[in-house]
């Protein structure tokens, strides 16, 4: 895939700071708190506080890149996660990609990172989504969920995708990347990717944070005895329309999609709060899919 460095923060803020200092020094402040914490529902939300601190950076970061510079954040070689793994005896095993987009990403609440590079092209896709909303078109987005580490990355598509994601508004849909096939079999010290069997290095890590992502990924996975979180699709909302217009026959269609949205979102947060407390029993999410009125 993809890309980035660790470009203005470490020239505005720690640019004497390696990033290998950086991955180390987040790793042991989340271990910390995990560490400090008396039970398993407190060690994951210590986890997920230092995810969705490090996510809202690199989302800042990608959106932001266009803005002080006549370039985006530099696109690279780099993979942003190992595209393959090698087991104990050495054998080579490939991260097998779904060819379908099937997981349904709300660009108003999810960590969706995207780097739109062409000030021309932005200031269109600003006008376009203000005026008349986002329209997904899977011709031309291209993107990937990361399950275990909750974000999505967008990689065509990237100007109208950025527009909305700060305007809030719109959904895409995502083909779901499987993380935990790399748990047992990679690490990384938030400047290479490593082999565990060998500690031979296998490539380059294009960004510390998607590293710190990945390690807090795998330990969030561990406490949860190797079990994570299955995330459902269930798609309810013909039968919530027909209440809601029960309810006042004049409602409009923004209207419905708004009251749907914001309820299947807290119903989201309450299902996965009740699963991290129940550790013992199967977790189970329950994330509504957008509907087209």
């Amino acid at each position: 895939m993809i890309f980035s460095k660790r470009s203005k923060k470490q020239n505005h803020i720690s640019h004497h700071v390696s990033p290998c200092t950086e991955f180390n020094h987040a790793m042991a402040a989340m271990q910390y708190c995990v560490d400090t914490q008396q039970n398993l529902t407190g060690k994951l939300a210590a986890i997920d506080y230092f995810m969705r601190v490090i996510k809202m950076d690199i989302q800042s970061d990608f959106l932001s890149s266009i803005i002080y510079s006549n370039t985006a954040i530099e696109r690279r070689k780099n993979e942003l996660l190992p595209s393959s793994y090698y087991n104990e005896n050495g054998d080579e095993h490939k991260i097998v990609e779904p060819k379908e987009a099937n997981v349904c990403i709300d660009l108003s609440k999810g960590a969706v990172f995207a780097i739109p590079w062409e000030v021309s092209r932005i200031s269109s896709a600003i006008s376009s989504v203000f005026k008349q909303g986002y329209k997904y078109d899977k011709r031309n987005i291209l993107a990937f969920y990361y399950a275990e580490m909750d974000f999505t990355l967008v990689v065509n598509g990237l100007h109208h995708t950025s527009a909305a994601i700060v305007q809030k508004k719109g959904f895409i849909n995502a083909i779901n990347i499987d993380v935990r096939q790399l748990f047992p079999h990679v690490y990384t010290d938030g400047l290479k990717w490593y082999d565990v069997h060998t500690d031979n290095s296998t490539s380059d890590l294009c960004d510390f944070r998607f590293g710190i992502l990945f390690e807090a990924a795998k330990l969030k996975n561990k406490l949860l005895n190797g079990k994570s979180i299955d995330v459902q699709h269930e798609d309810n909302f013909g039968v919530r329309e027909d209440y809601f217009r029960n309810l006042n026959p004049n409602i409009d269609v923004e209207a419905i999609n708004e009251i749907i949205n914001e309820r299947n979102y807290y119903k989201f947060c309450r299902d996965l709060e009740a699963a991290i407390a129940s550790p013992n029993e199967k977790e189970t999410v329950i994330r509504i899919e957008p509907f087209n009125i």
